[in-house]
């Protein structure tokens, strides 16, 4: 019996493509974020295998976890530890009836609060390079040297 896939080029040449294509998309990921989320993946798993009344799990947000950390600059090490106390925090918080999403909420109100602090100190980075541009007396735009004015 043949083998279509080796019998055509054209087919053959096709699928090498598509997996080079999927390979590329792959290896563009970002790791650590792979990683983070394979941990809350983890982490979701176990608590409902664990407890019985887990339903709190599906209302976290791994994306915004994942932002908290970066804004926190923790090291990717940590993050495991970090998102275990956060999924205790947030079972603590079923367990005694009160609503898990004001937890969630919480965490939220947490990573906003930290990413604007983060575009602050930028804000404020990107002013002291203005300033230093404007001591050496150099274009911002395309790094050349200003004409120095003279009265």
């Amino acid at each position: 019996m043949p083998n279509q896939a080796t019998d055509d080029p054209i087919d053959a040449d096709k699928d090498a493509g598509d997996l080079c294509s999927s390979e590329f998309d792959y290896l563009k990921r970002d790791p650590e974020e792979e990683f983070f989320m394979l941990a809350v993946l983890a982490l979701k798993m176990v608590h409902t295998e664990t407890y019985e009344d887990a339903e709190y799990v599906y209302e976290v947000s791994a994306a915004k976890l994942f932002r908290q950390v970066r804004n926190q600059n923790m090291p990717f090490h940590r993050w495991y530890k970090w998102l275990e106390d956060k999924f205790k925090q947030l079972k603590d918080a079923a367990a005694a009836e009160q609503e898990p999403k004001e937890e969630l909420s919480r965490w939220n109100e947490e990573a906003e609060r930290e990413a604007e602090s983060k575009s602050k100190k930028t804000q404020k980075k990107k002013g002291i390079f203005d300033k230093i541009y404007k001591f050496i007396g150099k274009d911002k735009q395309n790094g050349k040297e200003m004409k120095k004015q003279v009265p």
